[in-house]
């Protein structure tokens, strides 16, 4: 007997092979899932007393763990699992949907005797980039930026509009934890490592525990799945990497030239370019995810997007985003119906599969249906996210955004200035 994720079920894949280590207090481990998608609802994540002094093993086969698996079997919905839930309630595809591997299928009997093999681990928010849809608690680059706000006395404003920028957070030291120290000991027991920051190239513990793998002997057995923002993969990190079995990296990159630039501040076109050239040159490249978060600066750069996106590599996928928080000006439903309905047509012309060209007609069409009031809110929302930053970085977004785009701002500024 065959399972896989669908809507009129509850399965999904993650709870039975994999293990986050994401969310700490200082060196204390405070919060776990079967997957980080459980957290975009604020979610507390599994109820596990003392999990900080748990190591993985036993973090995965907790009492929590075991009910979960439990109910994605039998049909109940784990309220662990809330964004999925929303998702789906909304018409939307949900995160549960790309659980399972390649073959999409997954038979019962390996689910009886669930295995940890994939731990995702963020240790740190150390990153080399300030990207607008970040926030300090996983950039401390924009520490930079929260100095400039507090500066110019638009910080609570910021904050207000967009959930960022709310407050500075201490240092992690979660290389420190009980649960680091065991992974640098058991590289034989996780097959696959994901991890996420931050970046996670820039963070010299994450750096150390790849080394660990290779000088145990482990690299050659073990898949790397990394969230990169992919412009720290220079030759020190080509030389460490191409030592394991695969690596399938998702690139999170959000626009095309000066787009992604103005989105990926600090980041250089060029130089990504170059960086992604080296990577797909590796023998062991399984595959190429790009990672999109879809906002109203980019939704209009969609199409040069996929057509660059395609000329990278032989198998690329596209995973299109939804900006987080929702109430976010930048969030698409801040979009006129019109620009909307112009964008919309020229995505279904797209030559992509259709679970890609079903997540973007999904983001568009319920900003199309977001009622008036709301919308407007959000458009004023937009234009103030859009210039507050815009001051406290000396820079403006007609020198960079498209065209369209550029106009609609220019004529909140007449509403709102």
């Amino acid at each position: 007997m065959k399972k896989q994720p669908k809507k009129d079920n509850t399965f999904c894949y993650y709870p039975f092979h994999e293990l986050t280590l994401k969310m700490w207090d200082g060196h204390k481990l405070t919060n776990t899932s079967p997957c980080c998608m459980m957290f975009n609802t604020y979610n507390d994540g599994l109820p596990i007393a003392n999990m900080y002094s748990k190591t993985p093993e036993e973090l995965f086969y907790s009492p929590a763990m075991n009910q979960l698996r439990k109910d994605a079997l039998q049909g109940v919905r784990n309220p662990a699992c809330e964004v999925c839930w929303k998702l789906e309630d909304n018409g939307q595809t949900s995160f549960r949907m790309y659980s399972s591997p390649a073959e999409h299928v997954i038979d019962v009997r390996d689910l009886k005797n669930p295995q940890l093999t994939t731990i995702d681990i963020t240790l740190s928010n150390v990153c080399n980039l300030r990207c607008r849809m970040c926030d300090v608690s996983n950039s401390n680059r924009l520490n930079k930026d929260f100095d400039a706000l507090e500066t110019q006395g638009t910080r609570d404003e910021f904050w207000q509009i967009t959930g960022a920028m709310g407050r500075k957070y201490d240092k992690l030291s979660a290389h420190k934890s009980r649960q680091y120290k065991w992974l640098i000991k058991n590289t034989d027991k996780i097959k696959t490592l994901k991890a996420s920051g931050g970046e996670p190239f820039y963070d010299k513990n994450l750096i150390r525990l790849l080394q660990q793998y290779i000088k145990t002997g482990n690299a050659a057995d073990t898949a790397l799945h990394f969230h990169t923002n992919a412009t720290m993969i220079d030759d020190r990190v080509i030389d460490i990497i191409k030592h394991f079995k695969s690596n399938y990296h998702t690139f999170s990159i959000d626009g095309t030239d000066k787009v992604y630039e103005y989105i990926r501040h600090e980041a250089n076109w060029d130089s990504l370019n170059e960086n992604i050239k080296k990577y797909t040159e590796l023998d062991n490249v399984e595959k190429l995810d790009l990672n999109m978060v879809v906002t109203a600066h980019n939704l209009h750069n969609v199409p040069d997007y996929v057509a660059w996106a395609k000329s990278l590599y032989k198998d690329v996928t596209i995973v299109f985003s939804d900006v987080y928080p929702e109430k976010r000006g930048t969030q698409i439903s801040s979009l006129p119906i019109k620009m909307l309905e112009d964008v919309y047509n020229k995505i279904l012309t797209l030559d992509l599969p259709e679970m890609q060209i079903t997540t973007l007609k999904e983001f568009i069409e319920k900003a199309i249906e977001t009622p008036k009031d709301i919308k407007e809110d959000r458009a004023k929302k937009l234009y103030k996210e859009t210039v507050i930053l815009d001051a406290a970085r000396k820079q403006s977004y007609r020198d960079y955004l498209y065209p369209e785009m550029v106009e609609y701002l220019d004529t909140l500024k007449k509403l709102y200035d």
